[in-house]
Protein backbone atom coordinates (compact mmCIF):
# COMPACT_ATOMS: atom_id res chain seq x y z
CA UNK A 1 0.00 0.00 0.00
CA UNK A 2 1.50 3.31 -1.01
CA UNK A 3 1.78 6.25 1.33
CA UNK A 4 -0.56 8.31 -0.85
CA UNK A 5 -3.31 5.71 -0.53
CA UNK A 6 -2.83 5.53 3.22
CA UNK A 7 -3.11 9.31 3.60
CA UNK A 8 -6.24 9.31 1.43
CA UNK A 9 -7.86 6.76 3.73
CA UNK A 10 -7.07 8.87 6.79
CA UNK A 11 -8.42 11.99 5.10
CA UNK A 12 -11.55 10.14 4.07
CA UNK A 13 -12.31 9.03 7.63
CA UNK A 14 -11.26 12.29 9.28
CA UNK A 15 -14.82 13.65 9.36
CA UNK A 16 -16.07 10.54 11.10
CA UNK A 17 -13.19 10.44 13.57
CA UNK A 18 -13.31 14.12 14.52
CA UNK A 19 -17.08 14.06 14.82
CA UNK A 20 -17.23 11.14 17.19
CA UNK A 21 -14.20 12.22 19.22
CA UNK A 22 -15.45 15.82 19.55
CA UNK A 23 -18.89 14.68 20.62
CA UNK A 24 -17.44 12.26 23.19
CA UNK A 25 -15.19 14.98 24.62
CA UNK A 26 -18.11 17.42 24.74
CA UNK A 27 -20.27 14.89 26.57
CA UNK A 28 -17.60 14.22 29.18
CA UNK A 29 -16.74 17.89 29.65
CA UNK A 30 -20.44 18.66 29.86
CA UNK A 31 -20.47 16.71 33.11
CA UNK A 32 -17.42 18.48 34.54
CA UNK A 33 -17.68 22.08 33.30
CA UNK A 34 -20.88 23.20 35.12
CA UNK A 35 -19.10 23.28 38.49
CA UNK A 36 -16.47 25.89 37.53
CA UNK A 37 -18.99 27.64 35.28
CA UNK A 38 -21.28 28.28 38.24
CA UNK A 39 -18.52 30.21 40.01
CA UNK A 40 -17.57 32.28 36.98
CA UNK A 41 -19.86 34.24 34.73
CA UNK A 42 -18.38 32.91 31.47
CA UNK A 43 -20.31 30.37 29.40
CA UNK A 44 -17.46 27.84 29.54
CA UNK A 45 -19.63 24.95 28.34
CA UNK A 46 -20.77 26.91 25.30
CA UNK A 47 -17.22 27.94 24.43
CA UNK A 48 -15.93 24.37 24.68
CA UNK A 49 -18.81 23.00 22.62
CA UNK A 50 -18.34 25.73 19.99
CA UNK A 51 -14.63 24.97 19.60
CA UNK A 52 -15.41 21.27 19.26
CA UNK A 53 -18.12 22.16 16.72
CA UNK A 54 -15.51 23.97 14.63
CA UNK A 55 -13.16 20.98 14.85
CA UNK A 56 -15.96 18.68 13.68
CA UNK A 57 -16.84 20.93 10.75
CA UNK A 58 -13.19 21.21 9.73
CA UNK A 59 -12.88 17.42 9.76
CA UNK A 60 -16.02 17.14 7.66
CA UNK A 61 -14.69 19.61 5.11
CA UNK A 62 -11.39 17.74 4.85
CA UNK A 63 -13.28 14.50 4.45
CA UNK A 64 -15.56 15.96 1.78
CA UNK A 65 -12.64 17.32 -0.23
CA UNK A 66 -10.41 14.24 -0.02
CA UNK A 67 -9.53 13.05 -3.53
CA UNK A 68 -10.40 9.53 -4.59
CA UNK A 69 -10.11 8.03 -8.07
CA UNK A 70 -12.87 5.45 -7.55
CA UNK A 71 -16.56 5.86 -6.84
CA UNK A 72 -16.41 3.72 -3.69
CA UNK A 73 -13.75 5.94 -2.12
CA UNK A 74 -15.67 9.08 -3.05
CA UNK A 75 -18.81 7.59 -1.52
CA UNK A 76 -16.97 6.78 1.72
CA UNK A 77 -15.55 10.31 1.87
CA UNK A 78 -18.97 11.89 1.35
CA UNK A 79 -20.58 9.57 3.88
CA UNK A 80 -18.00 10.41 6.55
CA UNK A 81 -18.49 14.11 5.84
CA UNK A 82 -22.26 13.80 6.21
CA UNK A 83 -21.90 11.84 9.43
CA UNK A 84 -19.73 14.65 10.77
CA UNK A 85 -22.64 17.01 10.06
CA UNK A 86 -24.85 14.90 12.31
CA UNK A 87 -22.33 15.24 15.13
CA UNK A 88 -21.97 18.95 14.36
CA UNK A 89 -25.72 19.35 14.83
CA UNK A 90 -25.51 17.64 18.22
CA UNK A 91 -22.65 19.94 19.20
CA UNK A 92 -24.65 22.95 18.02
CA UNK A 93 -27.46 21.91 20.34
CA UNK A 94 -24.98 21.53 23.20
CA UNK A 95 -23.59 25.00 22.42
CA UNK A 96 -27.06 26.52 22.60
CA UNK A 97 -27.74 24.70 25.87
CA UNK A 98 -24.47 26.03 27.27
CA UNK A 99 -25.59 29.55 26.43
CA UNK A 100 -28.98 29.12 28.11
CA UNK A 101 -27.97 27.28 31.27
CA UNK A 102 -25.70 28.83 33.86
CA UNK A 103 -24.43 25.67 35.54
CA UNK A 104 -25.97 26.62 38.91
CA UNK A 105 -29.30 24.88 38.27
CA UNK A 106 -30.04 22.09 40.73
Amino acid sequence: MSETTLSRRWLTCLGLMTGTASWAVAMQLGLLVPYPQCGSHLPIAAIVAFVLLLVTLAGGIVSWRSPWPTNAGAFAARLCALISLVFAFALLLQTMAGLMLTGCER
